[in-house]
């Protein structure tokens, strides 16, 4: 399959997103900085890591991009920031949830390996039931498109999900956690501790959700006409 290439798919798809998930590192990055002295040693390193392969994986990604235009790289680019964008929002809800107790620091990282262990489900989901999905893309090779145009042509075929029981269902989830080790630990701390790190846990979840649902079956379909 033959995309035309243009600036707009490459701001798009690679610049926008490098420039958005590197700012989110250097906040997240900023946020552990305040909280530093209330890591253990291992939690401390933990996080080191997590910063050097996030960062990494940033510059990696977007070198690779602009080095070599290409269809697949581009939204292979815009399909990985899903994830470091996911990442960068779960690493700050980490620090908040450390001047709580750290038990809400690893209940955070249960809860998200969880729910991107149901992503992965619903993404072979949407795989598996789409699989005719191949023949839209010879009507598209028929007429001139950006690669753009080829991704939003397959959004409407995305795989349907009620997001408000998505969205209730994260909310009931953290409440339920908050409520479940303050009676068990009897942690005692101010609400908007509970609060702040729950949002910014939910908007990590939200955009591994949001990536999963909407750019994955584009993306592999991509990946597999270009193969």
């Amino acid at each position: 399959m033959y995309l035309k290439l243009s600036e707009f798919d490459y701001n798009y798809f690679v610049k926008k997103h490098f420039v958005l998930n590197f700012a989110l590192g250097v906040l997240a990055l900023f946020g552990f900085s305040t909280i530093f002295s209330l890591s253990t040693c291992f939690i401390k390193i933990l996080f080191i890591l997590s910063y050097i392969l996030y960062f990494y994986f940033c510059i990696f990604l977007y070198i690779r991009a602009r080095v070599k235009p290409d269809a697949l790289l581009y939204a292979q680019h815009r399909f990985r920031s899903g994830y470091l964008t996911s990442f960068s929002f779960l690493l700050i809800a980490l620090s908040i949830s450390l001047n709580v107790a750290e038990i809400y620091f690893w209940s955070y990282i249960v809860i998200y390996i969880l729910f991107h262990i149901l992503i992965r489900f619903e993404m072979k989901t949407i795989q598996n039931n789409n699989k005719n999905l191949h023949d839209l893309t010879r009507d598209f090779n028929q007429k001139e498109g950006g690669l753009y145009d080829f991704i939003f042509s397959l959004t409407r075929y995305e795989y349907k999900i009620n997001g408000w029981i998505i969205f209730f269902g994260f909310i009931l989830i953290q409440v339920v956690l908050v409520a479940v080790l303050k009676g068990i630990f009897k942690i005692t701390a101010p609400y908007e501790l509970y609060i702040i790190p729950g949002v910014f846990f939910f908007i990590s979840g939200f955009a591994l959700y949001n990536m999963g649902l909407k750019m994955y079956l584009p993306y592999i379909i991509l990946q597999e006409e270009v193969q």
